[in-house]
């Protein structure tokens, strides 16, 4: 895709809205790769701590999340 973009920036010139939009199209998919390679986290740090140290705590937080939905 970046041979692309830059085909287009070479044939409407570096600061053209073509050559702008293709490489938006670049970052964009480059961005959207990098997010589904990314680990997805069982549980965040808080949750842990919480989990951890104020197991109760955070079961009160469960219940009002739920009830005031």
């Amino acid at each position: 895709l970046s041979e692309k973009a830059r085909h287009v920036c070479g044939e409407n010139g570096p600061a053209s809205k073509a050559c702008l939009n293709a490489w938006l199209a670049v970052d964009a998919l480059q961005a959207e790769a990098a997010r589904q390679r990314a680990e997805s986290i069982e549980q965040t740090a808080s949750e842990q701590y919480y989990d951890e140290e104020y197991p109760e705590a955070f079961k009160d937080r469960e219940y009002e999340a739920w009830c005031s939905g």
